[in-house]
């Protein structure tokens, strides 16, 4: 498990440098192509592709860092009420559901790359092979899929608290 872990903060590391570096980029190149658009010194019509592409991993980054500490769309009012046996039975059967949907999502993602590869499909406006952008949906899912683990290992290495310790963290709150 502590390989897994640090090899996930690795990866998360590398995440958020992705994260980073792909929303400055988007920002400048939104910035330039928007002036070059009022101004009519440089057009970027290149730029629209490539931004929207590029919001695709940013996307999934996000929701993979989220998925590692649980933070994607949930109902937490009944979890919070539960008790740890019942949060790591609900957090199986909600990961479980999640996991399913992603390697679904990796599967037709890389059908989809495969079928992109072997027609040659290119983009309208930078005739790059689509496959280059479509790689992201699968690879996005991988992390989300990876991350899930990560979450679900965290969850089941959780300790049910003693009503000791739970009293002193309630006497720290006051």
């Amino acid at each position: 498990m502590k390989l897994y872990t640090k090899i996930m903060d690795m990866l998360a590391a590398l995440e958020k440098f992705i994260l980073i570096v792909t929303g400055l980029g988007t920002t400048f190149i939104t910035f330039f192509a928007v002036v070059g658009r009022k101004t009519a010194w440089y057009k970027f019509t290149w730029s629209e592709e490539i931004v929207i592409n590029v919001f695709i991993i940013m996307i999934m980054c996000g929701c993979a860092l989220s998925a590692r500490e649980g933070g994607l769309i949930s109902l937490s009012l009944i979890y919070d009420m539960v008790s740890l046996k019942a949060k790591k039975v609900i957090a199986t059967l909600s990961n479980a559901v999640n996991i399913a949907f992603y390697v679904i999502v990796i599967k037709t993602g890389f059908d989809k790359v495969a079928s992109q590869m072997a027609t040659n499909k290119r983009t309208s406006i930078l005739l790059w092979p689509e496959w280059v952008f479509m790689i992201f949906l699968p690879i996005g899912s991988i992390l989300l899929l990876l991350h899930t683990v990560e979450y679900l290992m965290k969850i089941y290495a959780m300790k049910e608290e003693t009503p000791v310790a739970r009293a002193g963290k309630e006497s720290e709150q006051v």
